[in-house]
């Protein structure tokens, strides 16, 4: 379902353009017009992932924290992964060395929540998945929690000259449970895993 949401001072006004029952949903993506200029309005993105409680009294009420600086969705002190593009957002926040620095510490701990697709996402038509922590300089740190009931499907790395292939490539401080991977192909040189590289 859709929505249109405009935020007057401290408010944020949702329209729904079908009717939602009552209950707990999760936002798969939120665009927002952001004024950039006084001339010039974008439509950012932003989020993704957060759970919303919708009731016919209290109208729509947002129950999680949304990290600008991670890009990700905060649930008590925990982040979630609920799409490939947050996958991607963490590949990007790893594959950085100055990002990987200051915001990937091994006490972080990421869920995830519901069946992912890797084919929603394209990072290269023809190597396919570039890995979270890429290179042996921007490990990945951290808990990657999966959701053993839904699987992380379709992960496709053409990679046959790189080392540390895999959905993770690089990791240090890092621990894996019921993570689920599900028709995955994977090539890569050395150090190759479906998981971890």
């Amino acid at each position: 379902r859709s929505a249109e949401h405009k935020r007057s001072s401290e408010e944020s006004l949702f329209k729904m353009k079908t009717g939602l029952k009552g209950g707990i949903y999760r936002l798969l993506s939120a665009n927002i017009e952001v004024k950039v200029s006084q001339d010039s309005v974008v439509k950012k993105q932003y989020g993704l992932g957060r759970r919303i409680d919708v009731d016919s009294e209290r109208g729509v009420t947002l129950l999680d924290t949304y990290d600008d600086k991670m890009g990700l969705v905060k649930e008590d002190s925990v982040y979630i992964v609920s799409c490939a593009a947050h996958l991607n957002r963490l590949r990007e926040l790893a594959n950085s060395e100055l990002s990987n620095k200051l915001l990937l510490l091994k006490e972080n701990v990421y869920q995830q929540k519901g069946p992912i697709d890797m084919n929603d996402i394209v990072v290269d038509r023809i190597s396919g998945w570039m890995p979270i922590g890429s290179a042996p300089t921007t490990a990945f740190r951290g808990t990657f929690i999966g959701d053993s009931l839904n699987p992380i499907k379709n992960l496709k790395i053409d990679r046959e000259n790189t080392l540390g292939v895999g959905l993770f490539g690089f990791v240090q401080n890092f621990t894996a449970k019921n993570v689920t991977l599900q028709n995955a192909k994977v090539k890569g040189h050395s150090f190759v895993g479906a998981l971890v590289g």
